[in-house]
Order: structure tokens, then sequence, then C-alpha cells
């Protein structure tokens, strides 16, 4: 898969830098994926969860979250938000508001 904002992972963990090995290690396993459809991706990835048909939630450990939005078609994963697990919780509710 290519991967499109990487940047949001090295902001992410240039302040948690804890986090900077399991999310190269995410990263490395996302680019060699071929993934087709969600269930390629929860085969790979069991407990991470989709919040749409194309957006999904990845658990880095148990204390981080990535959300990427996948185009299965184009064979890309847009990285949107890595969150530490509270700041998820508390950007989940708030999506749940809209």
């Amino acid at each position: 898969m290519r991967v499109v904002g990487i940047g949001h992972l090295t902001a992410f963990y240039a302040k948690h830098r804890d986090a900077e090995k399991a999310f190269r290690a995410w990263l490395h396993e996302v680019k060699a994926a071929g993934w087709q459809t969600p269930l390629d991706v929860m085969d790979q990835f069991p407990r991470a969860s989709t919040l749409s048909d194309c957006e999904v939630v990845f658990r880095i450990r148990s204390r981080y979250r990535i959300v990427a939005e996948v185009s299965y078609e184009f064979g890309v994963v847009i990285i949107t938000h890595a969150f530490t697990h509270p700041e998820y919780e508390r950007w989940f509710k708030r999506r749940l508001k809209q």
C-alpha cells in the first residue's frame, strides 16, 4: 500500500518517543500489504476497528491509535490522526456528537 500522511506519525512520536518503534513497525507492515477489502485489514490487524467503509482505527500497543482512510481501489492509506488512547477517546466522543 502507498501511505500518505506519515508526517502525522513523525510529529506524534517526536512528542511520544516510546511510540516510534511501534509506529515504524506498523508503517512497514502497511507498506507491504495489498489490502483489497476491510476484511483484509482485519485479518492482518485483528484489533483494528472500522469507523466506516474506508476509515480504520489501528490500535498500536494498548496506548496509541492511528486513524486512517483506506482506498482499497487505489491501494492508498491516508493517515489522518495519531492519538494516545485518552486523546482518541475524546476525539471519538466529539465525533459521535456531530
